[in-house]
């Protein structure tokens, strides 16, 4: 389990952001897990108003072999009356150069 929190301050900006995350590996290391929550706060200098957000999020992935990997993800996010989603799914393959025979 970790957790992290940042502040910035610059000319016109001040953030906050803080943030619990749980990792976990299964079937050998073959499986990974993650879920987070992240709390993000943003101060405008100008007139903008306050920003708060929240987010929820989640992660898995699937070694098939060493070079084939699956991994799906996705978070929730909510500021005041305004809901979002977001799903990625990747595929990666890796491709290894075979060193030639002489």
């Amino acid at each position: 389990m970790s957790f992290t929190y940042n502040m910035n301050t610059s000319n016109y900006l001040q953030s906050n952001i803080a943030s619990v995350r749980y990792s976990r590996e299964f079937m050998d290391s073959r499986l990974g897990t993650d879920i987070y929550y992240r709390f993000v706060n943003y101060k405008y200098e100008t007139n903008v108003p306050e920003f708060s957000q929240h987010y929820i999020g989640g992660y898995v992935s699937y070694y098939i072999d060493r070079s084939f990997i699956f991994s799906l993800s996705g978070e929730v996010s909510h500021y005041e009356n305004e809901t979002n989603y977001r799903i990625n799914a990747q595929i990666i393959k890796r491709f290894f150069r075979s060193k030639k025979k002489q």
